[in-house]
């Protein structure tokens, strides 16, 4: 089970060019099964907190047409119990896409 929640403000919104500035945080709840338990395997759940934030501009090319453009900082969606604190840090993703403006 995921559930996700986004809030951005836009800049400058009748120009050709309009800034943007964005946030994201994800929840998500996830079993996972220890099959090395013995006398019999068992299911462990967790539940995750994920937080992004982004920076971008859209390029408006013609009447509600345009383009996206953007970068997010995400933080990692992972149980974060001593054995995995290592393994994950904070990363970089880019988007490219078209955007309709109604």
């Amino acid at each position: 089970m995921s559930m996700r929640a986004f809030a951005g403000l836009a800049f400058l919104r009748d120009q050709l060019v309009s800034p943007w500035l964005g946030a994201r945080i994800n929840w998500s709840r996830s079993s996972k099964l220890d099959e090395d338990a013995s006398p019999s395997p068992r299911y462990y759940s967790s539940s995750n907190l994920a937080l992004a934030l982004g920076l971008g501009a859209d390029l408006q090319l013609h009447q509600s047409l345009g383009l996206i453009a953007g970068a997010y900082v995400h933080t990692c969606d992972i149980d974060y119990s001593p054995e995995n604190l290592g393994e994950c840090a904070p990363f970089l993703s880019i988007a490219i896409g078209p955007r309709v403006r109604f």
